[in-house]
């Protein structure tokens, strides 16, 4: 199954349940790899129509709320001039609601990405894959190959929610037997500038939120 599937940043305690949560999915013993991903500056980026529409469903107890406060675009003021720029997307700074606003709108996402999971499992049983976020920080953990499914789907998806990944600044952590084969299925993770290779993908671990 697609296992710990969660937006920890809607719960007490979200950031330390995350980093347990790819601790324990990169522990297993079938899990090849895990997909750290960075998106580009996602919390401005937001489609706000979509994520309205979006809380209604996942979240209609908040909806109102929010609805209230992103439905007009924000007046914001330039210093020492008449200029004024409308706030349309994205959260507002500052905004003690932003992050449950964000987590609610990025919801049917991970739902859809889920069934790319089992459509992929059913397709490949025993190619288990588990994903887990904390806000705008997504993780993809298991075989190599559902992985890369769910890499793909995430690309594809993301532009709609306003959401884009960075693959420049995604790393691919690897169990050091399948890194050979990891370059191979993400060639979008490896870069060569002025015949300097750089890669993105590695078996001696990197930071995830901090930890």
């Amino acid at each position: 199954s697609s296992g710990i599937n969660a937006e920890w940043s809607l719960r007490p305690g979200g950031v330390e349940a995350a980093v347990h949560a790819v601790r324990s999915v990169y522990d297993d013993p079938s899990t090849e790899g895990v997909l750290l991903v960075d998106a580009s500056n996602a919390f401005n980026s937001m489609n706000r129509n979509v994520a309205l529409k979006n809380i209604q469903v996942t979240c209609p107890q908040f909806s109102t709320f929010m609805t209230n406060t992103y439905r007009t675009p924000a007046k914001l003021l330039v210093r020492n001039s008449d200029e004024i720029i409308l706030s349309e997307e994205g959260t507002t700074q500052g905004d003690a609601a932003a992050m449950s606003f964000y987590s609610c709108s990025t919801m049917p996402l991970i739902h859809n990405l889920d069934q790319t999971v089992q459509h992929h499992q059913q397709k490949y049983p025993g190619s288990d894959m588990k994903q887990v976020w904390y806000a705008d920080d997504s993780v993809g953990g298991g075989s190599l190959d559902a992985i890369q499914a769910w890499w793909e789907q995430l690309k594809d998806l993301c532009p709609r929610f306003g959401y884009y990944p960075k693959a420049s600044k995604t790393w691919l952590i690897v169990k050091p037997e399948h890194e050979t084969r990891a370059r191979q299925l993400f060639p979008d993770l490896t870069s060569s500038k002025e015949g300097v290779i750089t890669s993105n993908i590695t078996s001696r671990g990197r930071k995830y939120l901090g930890s």
